[in-house]
Order: C-alpha cells, then structure tokens, then sequence
C-alpha cells in the first residue's frame, strides 16, 4: 500500500499515477468524482491519501447539494412571486370563489364525491371571468 512517501510504483494506471501525484501535492484529485470510485481505490491509497481523497470527494458533494438547494430555493421564490402578482390581479368575486373552494376542501366531513359536487356547483355559479382566473392559477375543477 503506497504512502505519500513511497514513490508511485511502475504497474500502476495513469490515472492512479495522476491521483496520487495531485494527493502529494494537496490538490484535489481529478479522477475521483464520486464515493463509488472512492471506494474502489481504497486498497491503492495510505490512510492519509484515503482521507484527503474522501475530504475532497465530500467538499464536492456538498458544494453540488447547497448549488440544488439555492436552484430548488430561487424556484420556489420565482412561484410565490408569480402566484402572489396573479392572486393581487383577481377581482373580488375570485377571491370570494377561492375562499368558498378553500372551505370545501378543507371540510374533513365530506365524503370526496360530495366535495367534488360541491366545488362543481361553486364553480357553474361563477361568472365567465371567475372561471378564466381560476384556469390562470391553474385550478383544474370540474365545471372548469
């Protein structure tokens, strides 16, 4: 098992020669990408390289997990922002027609059938533009 001191044996791969070298050398290591290829390379590496490559691969990992967090964040902003100007363009009888659907979604009492005639009766009541701002919200209701 090859340490930082030993130097890099003859029948070792390129890649594993390349590995090592940048381990030497405290720099990140190229070749290993993700724990998988870590872990095949576990018997190839001292301890210290082990742990420097694992620190590396880690450091990766987590930097790519807070980039899909902030992108997952900055989308969910982008939908408020874009639910929060349609909700403020809605005349009063939509917000009326929302607050009477929200009731009926919320009334645990009901069987579905009975929640879904409900909300049908609701929507036919409503007016042609009450409809249109439901369908812009996305509401997919019957009677829609």
């Amino acid at each position: 098992m090859p340490n930082l001191e030993t130097p890099i044996s003859q029948d070792t791969p390129d890649e594993l020669d390349d590995v090592l070298e940048n381990l030497k050398h405290g720099q990140e290591p190229e070749a290993i990408q993700d724990i998988e290829t870590l872990g095949l390379m576990k018997d190839v590496l001292s301890k210290k390289e082990f742990y420097m490559a694992f620190k590396f691969v880690m450091d990766r990992l987590t930097g790519k997990a807070k980039k899909y967090a902030m992108e997952q964040q900055q989308k969910h902003s982008l939908w408020i922002q874009n639910l929060n100007m349609a909700l403020a363009e809605l005349s009063q009888e939509s917000v009326a027609v929302l607050i009477k659907l929200d009731e009926i979604y919320r009334n645990d009492e009901q069987s579905l059938t009975e929640e879904e005639n409900r909300m049908s009766d609701v929507v036919n009541a409503a007016s042609t533009d009450v409809k249109n701002d439901l369908k812009k919200l996305g509401f997919k209701l019957p009677g829609l």
